[in-house]
């Protein structure tokens, strides 16, 4: 049985990353609630299904994520979900970025599962914002 504490949210996340740098997709919608969103830096939100077709779609693409971390971690336990706060730094084959995020995670009967993502930049690169 999983003990939903601060420090088995921090490694549902630290998981949550590597599976994204991995692609491995089954790993990654395994710890993801049905009602999941996804609030981009750039303002796109996206459902669940959403997210995973254009994450689905963006495989083999030349511009792709392959380095992500999260630290100054904060989480808030709650009646029924936590709030996790932190920086996150991205590193994609395009661009690098730091950004402080916000997610929104639920206990569940297989572990944590993430209800909730949205982030915003530190600083962004110029070419970022001339896309």
């Amino acid at each position: 049985m999983t003990e939903f504490t601060a420090e088995s949210l921090i490694a549902a996340e630290h998981a949550r990353r590597a599976a994204i740098v991995a692609l491995d997709l089954d790993a990654l919608e395994a710890m993801t609630a049905d009602w999941f969103h996804y609030a981009h830096i750039s303002g796109l939100v996206e459902t669940r299904e959403e997210y995973f077709a254009r994450t689905r779609a963006s495989i083999g693409s030349p511009s792709r994520i392959v380095a992500t971390s999260a630290h100054d971690i904060a989480v808030e336990l709650r009646k029924g979900y936590a709030l996790m706060t932190g920086k996150s730094h991205l590193d994609t084959t395009a661009l690098k970025f730091d950004s402080l995020f916000l997610s929104v995670w639920e206990p569940d009967e297989n572990g944590w599962m993430i209800a909730a993502y949205a982030s915003t930049p530190v600083h962004l690169p110029a070419s970022f914002l001339s896309a």
